[in-house]
């Protein structure tokens, strides 16, 4: 590749000089700017390990290619799947960095939608980096995600401690639970030897600059809370048919890891093997590779589902036609039963609506993916969640 990157570099100006489009020199142009790229990720430490730089590489090398143009008519080309966050980190660092949202031909579109082929789109951007780390689970090309891990690194350790924690506690009283330290050590033990970690505050760290993902921390220190929480709620009130489904995909094929062999009522979790479906393993098997971009939310299919956990879930959210339509059409895409819902403008903003919602929860680990969604597709900046209290379910 670099050598071939020579030749396309002295063909570039003999084109030029003989009048080829720009069009045609722009792509050679960016040919070689790729290959500068993949240079620069391996060269700046971005990539933990050479596997890791390997899948990163196969995601660019491999997938469909798709061309979109800037509102100027520049053309660039961008693996299929990729979205307007990719889109903003392929034109420069710093504008993918202060994202804040997109258009697409002429509309605003979410950030995580994928873009197809001809589309034009249009970065809005805020005047300060701000980038959130749900885009991790967003960015497609390993280019933007090497960029948004970068930013976070480069934050103090004090800074990700504090973020981490937030992170962290803000998920906590589902389980019963307010701060950190009310974790049992045992718990905590088993979760910081899965990640291999040396103390708490180091696992708070990898949660706030994005390298633990939360819903696998949570896993890891979570592993039979909300099992034993269904039990008591879901008792003689649904069945399992036995199958196991990816929660959001449910028609991607999946097939218990013979390492652990998952069994009703197990809490799973999926891991997308290349070629061969999505393996799914009990959430306290030690086998699961440490690679939170290939973990899959996974669940057993209920024949019925009826309540489960009572939750109230607060946030607050810009506020635009259809804001509650779709916010009620996400939640129950989620098989999440609304009990009740009301809003109310948000006394510092007019323009921001605080929503609560009462919500029959059937996975305390769904409700986290439900959570993720809120930030990434409605602007949501905070959530907190609790029990409700005249539940007959008791908090641990």
């Amino acid at each position: 590749m670099a050598a071939h990157s020579i030749y396309e570099l002295q063909k570039l100006s003999k084109k030029y000089r003989e009048g080829d489009t720009r069009a045609e020199v722009g792509v050679n142009k960016r040919k070689i700017e790729w290959i500068q790229e993949l240079a620069g990720l391996s060269a700046s430490s971005q990539v933990n390990s050479p596997t890791e730089m390997m899948d990163n590489l196969k995601i660019d090398l491999f997938k469909d290619r798709i061309f979109v143009f800037s509102p100027k008519g520049d053309l660039y080309d961008l693996p299929e799947g990729a979205t307007p966050l990719d889109f903003a980190f392929a034109i420069h660092t710093q504008i993918g960095l202060r994202t804040q949202g997109a258009r697409v031909n002429g509309r605003i579109s979410p950030l995580d939608r994928p873009l197809e082929n001809r589309d034009m789109v249009e970065i809005i951007t805020r005047k300060q980096p701000r980038p959130n780390r749900q885009w991790l689970n967003v960015v497609k090309t390993a280019s933007a995600r090497s960029k948004i891990k970068a930013w976070f690194r480069q934050a103090s350790r004090e800074s990700n401690i504090s973020t981490g924690r937030q992170l962290l506690e803000a998920q906590l009283p589902t389980w019963g639970y307010k701060k950190v330290e009310d974790i049992p050590s045992k718990q905590m033990k088993t979760a910081l030897d899965a990640f291999n970690y040396k103390d708490v505050e180091s696992l708070l760290q990898g949660l706030g600059e994005g390298s633990v993902a939360l819903t696998t921390a949570l896993r890891r220190l979570m592993p039979t809370m909300p099992t034993e929480k269904k039990e008591k709620t879901q008792k003689n009130t649904v069945a399992t048919t036995g199958k196991i489904q990816v929660i959001g995909s449910p028609d991607l094929p999946c097939a218990p890891a013979t390492c652990c062999q998952p069994e009703p009522p197990d809490v799973l979790v999926g891991y997308v093997t290349r070629g061969s479906g999505v393996t799914v393993h009990k959430s306290t098997c030690s086998n699961i590779p440490d690679e939170p971009d290939r973990l899959l939310d996974c669940q057993w299919q209920y024949v019925a589902s009826g309540p489960t956990t009572p939750i109230q879930v607060d946030f607050v959210a810009d506020d635009r036609m259809g804001l509650v339509h779709d916010i009620t059409g996400l939640v129950l895409s989620k098989r999440m039963n609304i009990v009740d819902m009301s809003t109310k403008n948000d006394g510092e903003d007019p323009n921001r609506k605080h929503i609560q919602l009462s919500l029959d929860v059937p996975d305390m680990f769904e409700l986290n993916g439900l959570i993720q969604q809120l930030k990434i597709r409605f602007g949501v900046k905070s959530v907190s969640t609790q029990l409700i209290k005249n539940s007959s379910l008791k908090a641990e």
